[in-house]
């Protein structure tokens, strides 16, 4: 099994980024079609996909130094 390239996780996430600063400027002007959410929303559902996918890999394999801060919802 091939691993997931680190690099080329992060040019999806920061596409994936790109994309969703567009979608959120263009959205509440009525400016996105339905095909764009669907092309948005299944292009976030890959790379939630790789993501857990190459924390798996990593988990296994790498140690950790330390803990990226990553946003977190508080306890209800």
């Amino acid at each position: 099994m091939i691993g997931v390239d680190p690099a080329a996780l992060a040019v999806s996430a920061r596409a994936a980024q790109w994309e969703l600063d567009a979608v959120a400027f263009h959205l509440p002007r009525g400016e996105i079609r339905p095909d764009d959410c669907r092309g948005l929303a299944e292009a976030l559902a890959d790379l939630a996909m790789t993501m857990r996918r190459y924390a798996n890999e990593t988990e296994r394999t790498e140690p950790h130094p330390g803990r990226l801060a990553v946003r977190e919802e508080p306890p209800a």
